[in-house]
């Protein structure tokens, strides 16, 4: 069979999709190196040229995972200072200015309706 050959970061992210894969559907216990390079279809020194061990694996994919949740939340963040969208934000753009009194307290009056004062 021939040699594929990868850049660096494109092999080390493929062992982790792998390895990931396999961590979810046997455990990481159940795992074994072996169950990885068979996975990836790589050699052993290949793995160890990208990896100590089966932990730095594991490592690896906690750093990304971190690191995909630490962009979502950026995101997140800058879109949470732009004007809501969604249908709270909808509702809210539809009922400003509407307000009576209930009980003491301005509430929302419901679309469509007139006031009956």
């Amino acid at each position: 069979m021939p040699r594929t050959v990868l850049p660096a970061k494109q092999r080390r992210r493929m062992i982790m999709d792998v390895a990931y894969e396999l961590f979810t559907t046997k455990g990481y216990q159940n795992t074994t190196i072996e169950d990885i390079l068979r996975g990836a279809d790589i050699a052993k020194g290949t793995l160890y040229h990208h990896f100590r061990s089966k932990e730095q694996v594991l490592e690896g994919i906690i750093d990304r995972t971190v690191q995909q949740i630490t962009e979502r939340a950026r995101l997140a963040a800058a879109s949470a200072s732009e004007p809501r969208r969604g249908a709270v934000g909808r509702h809210r753009q539809r009922t400003s200015g509407q307000r009576t009194r209930r009980h003491g307290r301005a509430v929302p009056r419901p679309l469509g309706i007139q006031s009956l004062t």
